[in-house]
């Protein structure tokens, strides 16, 4: 089915950069730009409700936890806000590479970033760590498997415990680029052109195919068109 534009923003509210990430929320809308700042929305009407100033280093991430916003950066740190006040409460500097991705999982915070690492945290402690083969561009993780994805192949690795923390082994690589969803027993991805939204079984082996979205237009921003599919 092709994707249909719902709502548009007012030429007035857009952003003077190209926006790199966004987060939702029940009622609010959070993106992240080139030029460093965040923007919260009003999800229904698309408008502006405030503003986190992030100028210290480019912003490459978000997401949300409550009224807590972790903004991950190129310089490897962790970045989180106070949603309400407006300001920093902390720093997480833990990773080397640019932190390409942040998901809440539960109560945790878990991180991706340029160097292969994705790191779990509770609050400001680091308690996982989990090193890949390549870049962490987006992540999911479930108590015994990781699922990473770059520009072209989704890598699935089941996780066993060790006596010296974690091991991963390689179960599955598929042809795909980031970003990724998973959702009520499915797993959605771009194609490697970016054209297309593939939907797959998340069987944990053999990933059959179940339904392409086909993007009518090739998307100025690949988070953009996930947005839309996941939010109808």
């Amino acid at each position: 089915m092709p994707l249909e534009i719902a709502k548009m923003v007012a030429d007035s509210e857009r952003s003077k950069c190209d926006i790199e990430f966004i987060d939702v929320t029940n009622d609010r809308l959070f993106s992240s730009s080139e030029g460093g700042n965040v923007k919260v929305w009003n999800k229904e009407d698309l408008k502006v409700v405030g503003e986190l100033d992030a100028k210290q280093c480019p912003i490459c991430c978000i997401a949300v936890k409550g009224n807590q916003l972790y903004a991950g950066t190129s310089g490897g740190n962790i970045v989180v806000w106070d949603i309400e006040t407006a300001t920093v409460i902390r720093e997480l500097n833990e990773h080397q590479g640019s932190v390409a991705k942040i998901r809440v999982v539960g109560d945790l915070i878990v991180s991706g970033d340029t160097e292969g690492k994705v790191l779990v945290w509770q609050g400001n402690t680091l308690i996982h760590l989990y090193e890949t083969c390549e870049e962490v561009w987006d992540f999911d993780l479930t108590d015994d498997h990781l699922y990473s994805i770059r520009d072209r192949d989704l890598i699935v690795q089941k996780i066993h415990k060790t006596e010296h923390g974690h091991k991963l082994t390689t179960t599955k690589a598929l042809e795909a680029r980031g970003p990724m969803c998973r959702l009520d027993g499915s797993i959605a991805v771009l194609s490697r052109d970016g054209m297309d939204i593939h939907i797959m079984e998340d069987d944990k082996s053999q990933f059959k195919r179940i339904g392409i979205i086909k993007v009518r237009k090739k998307p100025p921003s690949l988070i953009k068109a996930f947005v839309s599919v996941f939010s109808l």
